[in-house]
């Protein structure tokens, strides 16, 4: 997808920070950046176990 931000790379010391923080803080940080619950389904889901 040319043009996205898939395509946009992050800076050396961004990308080192957010590797040093877990994915359920970034998760949140984005939530907050957006003003809106954005993983609803993810986080509110019924948890299954699997032993794979």
């Amino acid at each position: 997808m040319a043009g996205s931000a898939l395509d946009t790379e992050l800076p050396a010391r961004l990308l080192k920070r957010l590797q040093a923080i877990g994915t359920p803080s970034v998760c949140d940080a984005i939530e907050v950046a957006q003003g809106r619950r954005g993983f609803s389904d993810y986080t509110r889901g019924t948890m299954i176990s699997s032993d794979l």
